[in-house]
């Protein structure tokens, strides 16, 4: 059996990499991140939460109607994972969910700023786009 590891390529410059990776990220959703109480620190996670774009939206709708900041207090941000998490509930079990402060909602999308690509593209570490040739030599091959 053969292993694959798809990861993100260590680029000299900032230049390379756009060079071999031509994408502008679009804005995500993302959760709002905390902030202590005591210190002032804040923090968020690198978390990604990959939901339908239906649930994405209903968690946009939930952050928006309540105008979150931000950052928000450690104890706001119980509410706001319990409340998340009820969303959450209409497409998968939240107990299988890591909802972290600052988790990104949904698929990640961007705009290609190039016509001659890769047959990898990694906008971002932890993000890999593939073109449909590898796509479909991937599902002929029956891996995943």
């Amino acid at each position: 059996m053969t292993f694959f590891k798809l990861t993100h390529p260590n680029y000299s410059t900032d230049q390379e990499d756009f060079i071999y990776n031509p994408v502008r990220l679009k804005n995500e959703t993302y959760l709002p991140g905390v902030t202590c109480h005591l210190c002032g620190s804040q923090w968020t996670s690198s978390n990604r939460i990959r939901v339908p774009s239906s649930i994405e939206e209903k968690i946009t709708n939930y952050l928006r109607e309540n105008n979150f900041p931000r950052f928000v207090p450690i104890s706001r941000w119980k509410d706001v994972k319990n409340d998340v998490s009820n969303i959450l509930s209409d497409f998968i079990n939240p107990d299988d969910v890591d909802i972290r402060p600052g988790s990104k909602i949904g698929v990640p999308r961007g705009e290609i700023l190039k016509e001659k690509l890769e047959d990898f593209i990694h906008p971002f570490p932890g993000i890999i786009w593939i073109n449909y040739k590898v796509y479909s030599f991937l599902r002929e091959q029956d891996l995943n």
